[in-house]
């Protein structure tokens, strides 16, 4: 179940998420990262609200949040804290907690319509990749994917790959990862029908970023 402690839990991720944001700013070893060189991430909470700012060029900037965002999902999943959000490219004025501008509109209106735990590509991002940016983020950070919307209507976008980022401490145990987040969700209470199915559509994108994953076939088929 949830911890009793869920401020402190939330300023933990927190946390993590800067210490993550940091870590991309100082790495330079690859040509993804590279393209990040000079950006500056900002994470802020408001209420809980996670607000994560980027300012640079859409290709760059997308990238440097979904890595972000995927260790944010990663570390409060693993706090009984389930996630969701978008990331959009737009105009944006963030002073203190008072956050306003057209991208927080975009952002603020599809991250509420989606049926899963999850961070996707709102169409002022997505829209805006080039073909090859395209390719890299996918092979990178992302995972081109058909988002659950709660109309029933999916949508197609980038959806940020955080099962790469789930349980590092279990890496070494193929197979085990998914084991721990099931055990993660099982703990989260009564599993009414609401939030069942946006824990089931979770899964299913867990399953289908990892299939490919020869630490986990292997696990699977042994």
């Amino acid at each position: 179940m949830r911890r009793p402690d869920p401020i402190g839990d939330l300023r933990a991720v927190i946390a993590d998420a800067q210490k993550t944001a940091l870590t991309v700013e100082k790495r330079t070893d690859r040509e993804a990262w590279q393209a990040m060189e000079g950006l500056k991430c900002e994470v802020v909470a408001i209420s809980d609200t996670l607000v994560l700012s980027v300012a640079g060029d859409v290709e760059p900037a997308v990238g440097y949040a979904a890595v972000v965002c995927a260790r944010i999902l990663a570390s409060a999943l693993e706090k009984g804290l389930p996630m969701r959000g978008a990331i959009g490219y737009g105009s944006y004025t963030l002073d203190g907690t008072i956050l306003v501008g057209a991208g927080v509109d975009e952002v603020a209106a599809w991250y509420e319509t989606t049926e899963w735990i999850g961070v996707h590509l709102t169409p002022s991002a997505f829209f805006r990749l080039n073909p090859d940016t395209f390719r890299g983020l996918q092979k990178f950070t992302y995972h081109q994917y058909s988002i659950p919307m709660k109309s029933g209507k999916p949508i197609e976008s980038m959806a940020v790959a955080w099962p790469r980022a789930w349980r590092f401490d279990l890496e070494q145990e193929p197979g085990k990862r998914r084991a721990a987040l099931m055990e993660r969700f099982l703990a989260q209470g009564p599993l009414l029908p609401e939030v069942a199915t946006k824990l089931m559509n979770t899964i299913k994108f867990y399953d289908e970023v990892i299939k490919d994953d020869p630490r986990e076939a292997k696990e699977r088929s042994g």
